[in-house]
């Protein structure tokens, strides 16, 4: 979960190319996308040139010349492409007659450049019809884009922080694609990948990859995994709805094996977004390609090559079947294909790509299992008989609100019969011996098209264990929850500079070290016991600076009304620093807990200028009796 001072930064970025003309969201991510692969370049060049290999900056300029006001004006080389340059000379020109036509033909210099890894190339064949789209006149914006962009991806936040605020942005995605896709919610995904429990040997597939948060969540699942065999629960953080954070763990690069994850997808731009999603998240060489899933160009290698299949394909509606690979689809002893309904397609590919023994997670809209064409019963039947369909989790309607209201579930089944084993003989006993159907009612936010967090995880973790260890139980698991009220170092800093910086996790609890003994027998913090601590100290400092500035006295022009318009002056500064920085937004907590210290110090500010009003009458009047005494009768009492 994101301060809401952070995603306040991403909505300014997502406004400001929305105020410059970009409405479309998908193409202000992939303008985002572009500057952040720019920023993640240099760092991918370093790593080349102490290899030995030549700086993808340092070729020789490729294409047609440069040319302004009738001079030759061509870079010798593709230096200025540097980010280091770009956040420092943001410009229109530099962009699209530098910038931009490199990385178009980007994959032929890493080639020329002794880059040999496919994926590394791939990346560079991504950006091959890359394009700036800002308008020219919109020079500010693209400055102050490239600004924010530098600041909230910085090189020394901690890797998962990075990836929220991608993830962040991509929630700015409120409408499916053309093609019917739309992003899954991520605890829905996290509860997936629990169900199918991926480890570091699994080979992971989304053939319908989108953003990748399916492959994102598996490598979260195993590095969360790592950490409680090696007995590092204490320092891992779970949010209130599952997400892991400070996945540190020994010898990671060796659990998480870049080939193992795989994604597909059809749309070019999604394929870049995601791509950079797994780059944000840790992953250097990520294995996303642009393919049709369901067509030709998926080779036969490719079936019964995973273990582990996860995905949210897209529900289309009909698919063109001339495009459909002749083998996947076709109907039992004939040429003609299954179907051409995409829901149906991906399901009997999903389990075409498995190899025996695997196991998938899949989300299916409900005509998957209530439809009575010969298409739907033929896949349910295999389903069944052929293999093991262990669970049907149902989902809300407004589970993907504000994509579509269709109502979903979940398929959890294991592979049984491999592709070239002989035919299941009508008599022989199923594979599939229980299946448990869950209702989800509650998911842990509200089910209209807002979808606002509710803290508290809902029935997920129930199904889960239900699921795992079946029983005929019928007690509900709610796990214990607290919620971390993450903020901005920086941020708490500017209104309590005294206290220490602690480790720049970002969390009010884990920032104020000091104060590790306010904890609950569980071993929780107890935030209430930091609060009270925090605001006892910081209610003496309000004090203090209310008394700084009533004890600058003016002479005899300071009056009662001059000192109360400065009084209020001071509650002003303190309420709009609070409103600014404290997180009134998500959250109440910190103001609720401010007031009543500002509050405080008022009423204690206007007992001491009472006080020193007095004090400073008497003084104006001892001055008019000595003036008087020295033959001034001029002045007059100021009370």
């Amino acid at each position: 979960m994101l301060s809401p001072q952070l995603r306040r930064k991403v909505y300014n970025l997502w406004t400001m190319f929305w105020a410059s003309g970009i409405t479309n969201p998908l193409t202000a991510i992939e303008q985002i996308t572009y500057l952040l692969f720019l920023k993640h370049l240099e760092l991918l060049d370093e790593k080349r040139v102490k290899q030995g290999k030549q700086s993808i900056y340092a070729v020789s300029w490729i294409g047609e010349k440069k040319t302004k006001d009738g001079k030759d004006i061509t870079p010798p080389n593709y230096e200025q492409c540097r980010w280091s340059n770009i956040r420092y000379a943001a410009d229109y020109d530099l962009l699209t007659d530098i910038v931009f036509p490199w990385l178009r033909v980007l994959d032929k210099i890493l080639i020329s450049t002794g880059n040999n890894a496919n994926t590394m190339i791939e990346a560079g064949r991504m950006m091959e019809d890359a394009y700036f789209q800002l308008p020219r006149e919109k020079a500010a914006t693209l400055k102050n884009a490239i600004s924010d962009i530098d600041a909230l991806f910085t090189l020394d936040t901690h890797s998962d922080l990075i990836g929220d605020i991608f993830e962040e942005l991509l929630r700015g995605i409120q409408s499916a694609g053309k093609n019917g896709q739309f992003r899954t919610p991520r605890h829905i995904i996290r509860f997936m990948v629990e169900l199918v429990n991926p480890t570091p040997q699994d080979r992971i597939l989304d053939p319908a990859a989108g953003t990748d948060g399916y492959l994102i969540a598996s490598i979260q699942h195993i590095l969360k995994q790592a950490m409680l065999d090696a007995k590092l629960e204490k320092d891992l953080r779970l949010e209130w709805d599952g997400t892991p954070h400070r996945l540190v763990v020994p010898d990671a690069d060796k659990l998480i094996v870049d080939e193992h994850f795989t994604g597909y997808d059809n749309d070019r731009t999604m394929v870049r977004i995601g791509w950079m999603n797994m780059i944000l998240h840790g992953i250097e060489s990520p294995h996303i390609e642009r393919r049709d899933s369901l067509g030709k160009g998926l080779p036969d290698s490719e079936s019964e090559h995973y273990t582990v299949v996860l995905a949210n394909p897209p529900f289309t509606g009909n698919v063109d079947t001339d495009d459909l690979h002749e083998r996947r689809f076709r109907q039992e002893g004939g040429k003609k294909a299954l179907t051409n309904k995409s829901e149906l397609l991906f399901l009997a590919l999903f389990i075409d790509l498995l190899e025996p023994g695997g196991r998938a997670a899949v989300i299916v809209p409900e005509g998957v299992l209530f439809g009575s064409t010969i298409a739907h019963r033929a896949l349910r039947r295999r389903l069944l008989f052929e293999h093991d369909l262990r669970a049907v989790i149902s989902l809300p309607a407004g589970v993907f609100q504000p994509y579509t209201g269709v109502k979903t579930s979940i398929l959890y089944f294991h592979k049984h019969r491999g592709n070239n084993d002989p035919k299941f003989v009508p008599g022989n006993a199923p594979y599939t011996q229980h299946v448990l159907f869950y209702e989800v009612l509650d998911d842990g936010f509200s089910l209209d098209a807002k979808r606002n967090e509710l803290f508290q995880p809902g029935d997920l973790p129930d199904a889960l264990q239900k699921i795992e260890q079946p029983s005929t139980s019928t007690d509900y698991v709610r796990p214990h929850t607290y919620i971390d009220r993450w903020q901005w170092s920086d941020d708490i800093e500017r209104i309590f500079p005294n206290l220490p910086r602690g480790n720049f996790d970002y969390s009010v609890i884990e920032n104020f070290t000091e104060f590790g003994s306010f904890v609950t027998a569980e071993n929780i913090p107890d935030l209430d016991a930091i609060t009270s601590h925090i605001v006892a100290e910081q209610t003496l400092r309000i004090s203090e600076t209310y008394t700084d500035y009533l004890s600058t006295p003016n002479g005899t022009k300071a009056t009662q009304k001059d000192l109360e318009k400065r009084l209020s002056q001071i509650r002003r500064i303190f309420t709009t620093t609070a409103r600014e920085y404290l997180d009134n937004e998500d959250e109440q907590h910190a103001r609720k807990a401010f007031d009543p210290a500002l509050d405080s110090a008022h009423k204690q500010a206007e007992s001491i200028l009472a006080d020193y009003l007095t004090i400073l009458y008497l003084w104006v009047d001892m001055q008019h009796v000595l003036l008087s005494e020295e033959g001034n009768t001029n002045l007059a009492p100021c009370h």
